[in-house]
């Protein structure tokens, strides 16, 4: 044995589970943490445990993270999954309508300008909106939008799967606002455009709201403004849009029970004539000249023409 060598502690060799003699690994199966056996102030042999990590109560070990922080593992996304379950096929009906009258903007007046817009999301499954104004009206004198709503479940106020409505609007003279007749006459420039171009429909109805706004302090320079407002919605009258359990008839908005008809198939010029009676109607309450007989054009207001 050499003289840097020290000699071998008993307690120390592979059995007590440490290092060995000459420094080879402890054996696993007989590792222990405790000293060796010494004798206490009275005599007796105890076991000294030696300070260092305790195993876990439930047998986890010290660094095991807790379950709310394990990794799980990638989480699903709940909302993909959704929207995948409820994925519905566009009905062809509804794309061959708004092909249509994205085709008949051209067909509009030339001082009417319509554009498409985003459509609401939550009226129906499947919508289509467009955008109506007068070219070259800096001052906003008549505007509105037409919007296509489509239900493949229908809904029974619509008395069918599709329904268009219609918002116009209109500033006026404080003459003219004040008129009784005023809201009589804009209902008639709705039935008359949608008469003069044949949009046959059914289920008719809105509401026309006359406004007076008066400004106040720094406002006060753009002067007051009398507004008309247009407010409705209808059911085109077609075949593959109807219910096929109705029962009644629609005539001017009214039922007539026990009544039927024989509906019109759609095609894209009954689509048409729905764009191009709201484009009637937005030049009628613009106060342009009319080109449909019987309709008289609302005069501009003077002070935001």
């Amino acid at each position: 044995m050499s003289l840097h060598s020290p000699a071998p502690r008993p307690d120390y060799g592979p059995s007590t589970g440490r290092a060995g003699e000459f420094g080879e690994p402890a054996d696993a199966a007989g590792m222990a943490r405790e000293a060796p056996a010494l004798r206490d102030a009275s005599g007796h042999r105890g076991a000294l445990r030696l300070p260092g990590p305790r195993s876990h109560p439930t047998g986890s070990k010290v660094h095991a993270p807790a379950s709310a922080q394990r990794d799980h593992g990638r989480r699903p996304n709940v909302a993909l999954m959704e929207a995948a379950a409820s994925f519905e096929a566009t009905p062809a009906i509804f794309l061959a309508v708004t092909d249509a009258l994205r085709a008949s903007i051209s067909r509009l007046r030339p001082e009417i300008i319509v554009h498409e817009v985003a459509a609401p999301s939550r009226l129906a499954p499947f919508a289509f909106a467009l955008a109506g104004g007068v070219a070259g009206d800096a001052a906003d004198s008549a505007a509105g939008r037409l919007i296509v709503l489509m239900d493949p479940d229908g809904q029974p106020a619509w008395q069918g799967t599709t329904r268009i409505v219609c918002y116009a609007r209109a500033s006026v003279d404080p003459e003219i606002a004040a008129d009784p007749l005023l809201a009589d006459v804009a209902w008639s420039w709705l039935r008359e455009s949608l008469d003069g171009h044949g949009a046959t429909v059914r289920a008719l109805g809105g509401t026309v709201t006359t406004t007076a706004s008066r400004r106040f302090g720094v406002l006060r320079t753009e002067g007051d403004t009398q507004d008309v407002e247009l407010r409705c919605s209808w059911s085109p009258d077609w075949a593959q849009t109807a219910s096929d359990d109705e029962g009644a008839a629609a005539v001017d908005g009214d039922q007539i029970p026990g009544a039927r008809h024989a509906r019109p198939a759609w095609s894209c010029a009954a689509a048409a004539a729905h764009l191009l009676a709201f484009g009637d109607l937005l030049a009628a309450m613009a106060g342009l000249p009319p080109t449909l007989s019987g309709v008289l054009p609302l005069p501009l207001s003077q002070r935001r023409a």
